[in-house]
């Protein structure tokens, strides 16, 4: 039984002993065996103890296992590669176009991966142990709200600074603005943070000049005018002038102290939004004084992030967010349904989060594809290689190469391919890298630039697809015996390699229709909204805004302004009519609001708060439903609304709202009922909106729209100059309301102009794949193809012939195509508007489109193999 089973054991070794030593070694290893059974037992004192058969077979197991590391050391691989290199050498068109292919697909996928962790996984610069950091919403759990993560208000804000309970070792808050640093028409318009005393030192952030924002400059409302300029700004403005500090600077018409300049790159904790460029104490913010005081808890406007304590955790940060919940709803009434969220990390704010996911999610997969048809294209050229390379295999094989050793090879070939593919994506992946910003519907403030874990990423790439690509063709090289490889031209041999050719071009034929039907589908989208109806005209309509100083204008006194400025723009040549309000739909100025009808006060909804002059729903067409419009400055001496319809079916559901009231000090009279209008984005539904007279919700920040004639649209630069000859000083942002309409799908427009670069290339590389595909299939059956010409055939016959079995995989290809498209259409699903992820129209257009140019590709070798003369035909075959 010992004797059975060590031979077994020496047979199981021998497999991993190299080919051309196995029958040596094991001849070797059972002969010393049978001298062990056969070799005299003899006493104690005759010798040493002859081992046990098992222990004996045992042995041989380890000293298999280093002939086997021996054939792959380091010399064997390097005679490996020689002759990779020797082989490339012998064939360099093919070399180049495989290594060519494999960059193409290896460097989109860097490039992408590139965006990726500038976007998510590295954090904003200048900050220290950014994972530590958690990013703190307020929301309410009214089941009408549309709110997702909401802003603090002071009160709020300093109540959850105070009591961290231990688990944050601290938190900090900021606001985002927009400000205009210096005087006249050389004053720099920019954006900034109003942050809190402890925000910088929250962040872990150290100055590069003077020093950051402190809590003692934090303390006294409004009478703190210091600020720190970003690295950006000073070096912009000011040539990096280190006397900067100390100096006074204007901003926004009132005299500001430089105490810092910000660490260079610092953006705060975002890498999407707005640039900011200054930053304020909190305490300054103009914005909340007289009608939005500090004291109020009801005005958000506060983005809170904390710091968590060392060894404090996520479940105990979800503890303290609920004592925050009870506290703040202990505080005041305004807070009995707001509720404390946590977001984990920094990066991207939650309000763009959503969106970042959607774009980062649909890039991922679509490059994923793209990866996966360049691997698919050059492994069907190693299979077209191979082809020719039966000869050589059958050699090396008769000679005593070992399916593994030949199956190295290849491998070897394939791993030196996706080398010198990633060394040729680098360039590539720059390249890429430094055009993606400008395209994106996402305003990055933060560097993409490749770091070492997007070189690291590009090297596990490559290797990825070196085993790929090499791994079908290694298989079958193992497989091959030495009289399959001596009879390659037999029909088993070359039907097994190419029904594998065929299913590679039905995979790519199936991914490409994926990408092309998603294609359509964002197509469709785009031509969705520009038909789509936001609830107002934004055809020929532009915005002008402008910011007014607190400090120099109020309600009253900037009359006489709006009327100076709506005069000027009405005498512009095609302009219809002009208007003020402190929002325009969709193209800024967006505030909310509370609302409620008189008396019911349980009925309280947040809404669109616009403060509009006469004019303003005729000048923008939105129409009246009932009631009359917004009258004159001088005629509204009471408190008097327009509501949207959502607004009143919700208060006043089937009776007419005009007339009605709202709960004020003093109270609102209704007196019109206005169409919802989708204030925020051509995505979004319209909120409850409630407009009121301009002079009676003042604020400093004014849009004047100006609408063109029918068929034109006033000239920017002239509604610029013509309110400056108003007020010379001010400075005018213009928006085009259509684009900005438009804009709402800048992400489907983007998205829809890189999958359709994507599929197009897709098209190409599985046209490519099918025209070699039939090519050589043409050329294997050229005697064939000879013989019926010469028996009387026609070339027509023979090109259906060929194009028979083309056709058959590019009907086979689209069916599996489908359900491709299914799964890339419901990936689109958050960039589509109005339009079905799986709209028939757009995937039998791809459909179409896509056996259209398969056609093309199998006709062109179809029918040069058809006039081929059937003498050459027979000569060659």
């Amino acid at each position: 039984m010992k004797r059975a089973v060590a031979g077994w054991l020496l047979r199981f070794a021998a497999g991993l002993v190299p080919r051309t030593e196995r029958r040596a070694w094991l001849e070797e290893w059972s002969a010393e065996l049978h001298a062990l059974d056969h070799a005299p037992t003899g006493d104690a004192d005759s010798g040493p103890e002859l081992p046990d058969p098992l222990r004996f077979a045992a042995g041989a197991l380890p000293h298999a296992v280093w002939l086997r590391s021996e054939a792959w050391s380091p010399r064997g691989l390097l005679d490996d590669l020689r002759l990779a290199l020797r082989m490339m050498g012998r064939a360099p068109a093919f070399a180049a176009g495989a290594m060519l292919t494999l960059a193409l697909g290896i460097g989109v996928n860097g490039a992408i991966f590139s965006l990726v962790n500038g976007l998510v996984l590295r954090a904003p610069p200048g900050i220290v142990d950014a994972e530590r950091l958690v990013q703190i919403g307020r929301v309410t759990e009214d089941p009408s709200a549309d709110l997702a993560w909401g802003t603090f208000s002071w009160p709020n804000a300093q109540l959850v600074a105070e009591e961290s309970n231990g688990v944050f070792r601290q938190v900090a808050g900021y606001s985002l603005a927009q400000f205009s640093v210096g005087e006249g028409p050389e004053a720099d318009v920019v954006f900034g943070h109003f942050v809190t005393g402890s925000w910088f030192d929250l962040l872990g952030s150290t100055p590069a000049l003077g020093r950051l924002v402190q809590p003692g400059d934090d303390q006294t409302i409004g009478g703190h005018p210091v600020m720190v300029v970003s690295h950006g700004l000073w070096m912009r403005r000011w040539g990096g002038d280190p006397d900067l500090v100390g100096r006074s600077v204007l901003l926004d018409g009132a005299p500001y102290e430089v105490i810092g300049v910000a660490p260079e790159g610092f953006v705060g904790v975002h890498t999407v939004g707005l640039r900011p460029e200054v930053f304020l104490p909190a305490v300054m913010n103009p914005g909340y004084r007289g009608d939005l005081p500090f004291g109020s808890w009801r005005w958000s406007w506060l983005n809170m992030v904390g710091r968590l304590a060392d060894g404090a955790d996520e479940i105990a940060a979800e503890s303290t967010a609920d004592l925050w919940t009870q506290r703040m709803r202990a505080a005041h009434p305004d807070n009995a349904e707001a509720r404390v969220v946590l977001s984990p990390g920094v990066g991207v704010d939650p309000y763009s989060q959503s969106q970042t996911d959607d774009i980062t999610r649909i890039l991922i997969l679509i490059v994923g594809v793209v990866l996966l048809l360049t691997c698919a294209s050059v492994a069907n050229l190693q299979f077209a290689r191979a082809t020719h390379r039966t000869p050589e295999m059958a050699v090396r094989t008769a000679m005593g190469g070992g399916r593994g050793r030949l199956a190295r090879q290849l491998l070897v070939e394939s791993g030196l391919l996706s080398i010198g593919a990633t060394l040729v994506s680098v360039p590539l992946v720059l390249a890429v890298v430094n055009v993606i910003p400008g395209f994106l519907p996402l305003q990055l403030v933060s560097s993409i630039a490749p770091d070492a874990r997007v070189w690291a990423f590009l090297l596990g790439v490559g290797g990825a697809t070196a085993l790929v690509c090499g791994l079908a063709p290694a298989w079958l090289a193992a497989r091959a015996t030495v009289a399959a490889s001596l009879r390659d031209g037999t029909a088993s041999a070359q039907g097994r390699r190419t029904r594998i050719r065929d299913g590679l071009v039905v995979a790519q034929l199936a991914l490409s229709l994926g990408l092309v039907a998603g294609t359509g589908l964002l197509a469709r989208s785009v031509m969705a909204a520009a038909d789509a109806d936001p609830g107002f005209e934004s055809r020929g309509l532009r915005a002008a805004f402008v910011r007014l100083s607190f400090d120099e204008w109020n309600a009253t006194s900037s009359v006489p302004f709006v009327e100076g400025v709506t005069q000027a723009l009405e005498r512009l040549p095609g302009v219809r009519s002009v208007a003020v309000g402190t929002q325009l739909p969709v193209a800024g100025g967006q505030s909310m609001a509370s609302a409620a009808p008189s008396g019911r006060p349980d009925e309280e909804v947040q809404v669109e708060l616009a403060a509009v002059g006469p004019g303003y729903f005729e000048t923008l067409q939105i129409p009246m439903l009932s009631g009359r419009p917004i009258g004159d400055f001088a005629a509204e001496g009471e408190r008097v609304a327009v509501i949207s319809r959502d607004l009143a079916e919700r208060f006043w559901p089937g009776e007419d709202a005009v007339g009605r009231t709202l709960a004020g000090d003093p109270e609102w009279r209704v007196v019109g009922v206005a169409e919802d209008v989708r204030m925020r984005s051509l995505r979004s539904e319209a909120n409850p909106a409630l407009y009121v007279p301009f002079t009676q919700a003042w604020q400093p920040g004014l849009a004047f729209a100006v609408a063109g004639a029918p068929g034109a649209a006033a000239d920017g630069e002239g509604i610029r100059q013509a309110i400056q000859t108003v007020a010379p000083d001010i400075r005018v942002g213009i928006v085009d309301v259509r684009s900005a309409v438009l804009g709402a799908l800048d992400d489907t427009r983007t998205i829809g102009l890189l999958v359709a670069a994507f599929a197009g290339l897709a098209v190409l590389l599985s046209g490519v794949g099918l025209y070699g595909l039939v090519a050589i299939g043409a050329a294997r059956r050229i005697r064939e193809f000879g013989i019926r010409v010469a028996l009387g055939a026609r070339p027509e016959s023979v090109m259906r012939l060929i194009l028979g079995r083309a056709g058959l995989l590019a009907v086979l290809g689209t069916a599996l195509g489908v359900f491709v498209a299914v799964g890339v259409g419901r990936g689109l699903g958050a960039l589509l508007f109005e339009t079905s992820p799986v709209d028939p129209v757009a995937f039998a257009a791809a459909a179409v489109l896509l056996v259209g140019s398969m056609g093309v590709a199998a006709w062109l070798p179809a029918r040069r193999a058809a006039r081929v003369d059937a003498v050459d035909c027979l000569r060659e075959g």
